[in-house]
């Protein structure tokens, strides 16, 4: 058995970040924050839960667009609240393939700035009577 490391990588230039499959829960990504801004601009996860390994989450409010492909066990947007509360400048918003997302609030109404949609295969997604 090896030793118990904790991995922290500093990206102080990063503009686009792409997290897809299983990733270590002793990951950690930094987005150093400069004059209250990330540069972090495009966001791309294959599991929601991926979006925790970003931090702080104040690193989002600049992130003009956002793809979630491929989350098989997520059944709620408010796993990752905290995140899309911080994202006040997202443009565009993509999930796809998400076969047990029932849910999308505890996200889709703190983006504010969105101008841009897509949600695709969704069989489980539920948006209530109208």
């Amino acid at each position: 058995r090896g030793p118990n490391f904790n991995f922290v990588i500093t990206c102080p230039n990063v503009e686009r970040v792409e997290l897809t499959g299983t990733l270590s829960e002793k990951l950690t990504i930094m987005i150093p924050i400069e004059s209250g801004f990330s540069k972090l601009r495009d966001v791309r996860v294959g599991n929601i839960g991926n979006l925790k390994f970003i931090v702080p989450t104040k690193a989002f409010q600049c992130v003009h667009q956002m793809r979630i492909d491929f989350d098989h066990g997520t059944e709620s947007l408010t796993e990752v609240e905290e995140v899309f509360r911080s994202c006040k400048s997202l443009r565009k918003l993509w999930i796809s393939n998400c076969e047990e997302l029932k849910s999308v609030s505890g996200g889709l109404e703190y983006l504010t700035a969105l101008e841009e949609l897509s949600l695709k295969g969704l069989p489980s997604l539920s948006l209530g009577k109208a």
